[in-house]
């Protein structure tokens, strides 16, 4: 398999959020691949391979580059947790990249919350 790089783009529909945690990890629950290219509103998790917010200012979407090991084989899972408020918030929502997809040269996930 190719060493490829994916974005991911994880955005809301009609209503903005606050915060949001995108985590990858392989079907035995491990972490895989890592995060590169982060766009102005993220930042890196240290020691696992996720992606979380900078700042509690409200955006409507984010792009992240997702990189796969060199080795992998088999499906890669992403889930995102997303912050409206405190009281408005969706956890671990689940995106699967089949390994037919983590072959092709643009790999992009997404996930959608409408409010």
């Amino acid at each position: 398999m190719d060493h490829r790089t994916g974005a991911m783009t994880l955005y809301t529909v009609g209503v903005p959020f606050k915060a949001f945690l995108i985590k990858a990890f392989d079907e035995d629950d491990k972490d895989v691949g890592q995060f590169v290219q982060l766009g102005a509103h993220s930042r890196l998790m240290p020691n696992c391979s996720a992606v979380t917010h900078t700042h509690p200012e409200e955006k409507t979407n984010i792009l992240a580059h997702w990189r796969a090991p060199k080795d992998r084989r088999g499906k890669v899972h992403f889930k995102a947790t997303v912050l409206k408020d405190f009281s408005h918030f969706y956890h671990a929502m689940p995106s699967t990249l089949p390994e037919e997809e983590l072959r092709s040269a643009d790999v992009v996930a997404s996930a959608a919350v409408t409010y």
